[in-house]
């Protein structure tokens, strides 16, 4: 294999193309362990460049079909529980018995008001086997009709105060009844809601380092990032690398292991390093050892931590090259900068103090610091899709000039392989 059949090796087949451009996020919910519960979906449909403001009904339901049917809705949730957001009239029209009971959950929003055919709606619905997931519930709404039927209640973090998120819970607590703290952007908020009796949470506090004064590397941390910094040098040789591998047993171990696997379908085992490398190719193997690497550093954080870092590698490489004329050898730098982005996050110091250590590109490091450069729009683009900032998105796409009818069908792609990678990587 060449430098570049590695990553292509693992994209999947393209779906047919959907009808209508379908912008598609997912939000996790995290459970108190700060595993993944579910995912909320957060649509959007495309016209031109701009997004359509105001849709209706209609343009939802077509949305969230065209999803299922031509995004490739599997691929992005493996065999996870969704959430997905139901207005009044798609509630009326019965819409969700269209999907599947076992993987959807029904939100509804609070602005559905809670009249005797919605009621009798939402009734059908839950007795078809749906959960019922009611959102940004207030304490003045204690007495909401639509309560009986309700398996999570959902309460804004930012809209609410610290005694009235207490007061739903005690009031409302019951068996079947799950609560879950919505927008929670920091350690300290996701500590208070678990002790108030929130038990899911959603928002991007894992995604934020937890500032300790007078935080430093560990020991184990600092050879980490010592060996991230020499894999991010790509003007070393073949012997280089192998030699920067074989200093470290467990990253050998899991080269062995990840090119003998019969994903690669090779007819002989592998067992040198220097073949390994010469089969993958040189920057494929930095790529694939960076993220082993990463891993390893975030290896007490939540798994959705480092599943976030690679999709954002991946998605900034792949808009990247979507660019004309782009030079194919800068790519890794544009997949470090997503790959790393979260890094502060991982070990919990300030991104200016975690490159310290890192001799990076300078665009790459300019991107991580906040410096104007493609690398930098392009990793803010990606992460306003990832967050389903939809005006932003579309600004980021005008800045880099990048088609918006592809970036959603990339960022498939980069979550589907970054699923695999990780998947055949332990």
């Amino acid at each position: 294999m060449d430098g570049g059949i590695f990553w292509n090796h693992i994209e999947p087949d393209r779906k047919e193309e959907c009808t209508m451009d379908v912008f598609m996020a997912r939000q996790p919910i995290l459970d108190a362990r700060r595993q993944v519960f579910a995912y909320e979906l957060l649509f959007r449909s495309g016209e031109g460049n701009h997004f359509a403001g105001g849709d209706g009904d209609l343009a939802t339901t077509q949305v969230i079909q065209s999803s299922f049917m031509s995004i490739g809705l599997g691929d992005m949730i493996r065999d996870t529980r969704i959430f997905i957001n139901f207005t009044a009239g798609l509630l009326l029209n019965r819409t969700p018995l269209s999907l599947p009971p076992d993987t959807v959950t029904v939100e509804i929003l609070e602005n559905v008001e809670p009249t005797a055919e919605i009621i009798a709606a939402v009734r059908e619905i839950r007795e078809a086997g749906f959960m019922i997931a009611l959102d940004d519930f207030l304490a003045k709404d204690q007495a909401h009709p639509l309560l009986p039927f309700a398996d999570i209640v959902k309460v804004d973090f930012m809209g609410t105060t610290i005694r009235e998120r207490a007061n739903i819970v005690s009031v409302l607590r019951r068996p079947g009844l799950t609560f879950l703290a919505e927008k929670v952007e920091d350690y300290e908020t996701f500590r208070l809601a678990t002790a108030q009796g929130y038990t899911l949470f959603q928002g991007y506090f894992f995604q934020k380092p937890e500032l300790l004064s007078g935080k430093a590397l560990s020991g184990n941390q600092l050879s980490r990032f010592r060996l991230l910094a020499a894999l991010s040098q790509p003007d070393g040789s073949v012997h280089d690398l192998s030699e920067i591998i074989r200093q470290d047993v467990s990253l050998t171990y899991k080269l062995l292991k990840f090119i003998n696997t019969p994903y690669f379908g090779l007819k002989r085992t592998v067992n040198s390093i220097d073949f390994a490398i010469t089969l993958l190719g040189a920057d494929q193997i930095r790529r694939w050892a960076a993220l082993v690497t990463m891993g390893q550093i975030g290896e007490e954080k939540p798994s959705e931590l480092v599943l976030s870092s690679l999709v954002r590698g991946l998605l900034c490489e792949s808009l990247f090259l979507e660019k004309p004329s782009s030079d194919l050898r800068k790519s890794s730098s544009f997949f470090l900068a997503g790959l790393l982005s979260l890094i502060d996050a991982m070990v919990d110091m300030p991104m200016e103090q975690v490159l310290s250590d890192l001799p990076l590109d300078p665009e790459v490091r300019g991107a991580l610091t906040g410096s104007a450069s493609l690398a930098k729009d392009i990793l803010d683009l990606v992460v306003a899709y990832e967050q389903g900032r939809w005006v932003e998105l579309v600004s980021g796409l005008e800045r880099t000039r990048l088609g918006v009818d592809r970036v959603s069908e990339k960022h498939r792609q980069a979550l589907v392989q970054a699923q695999q990678l990780l998947c055949i990587s332990r």
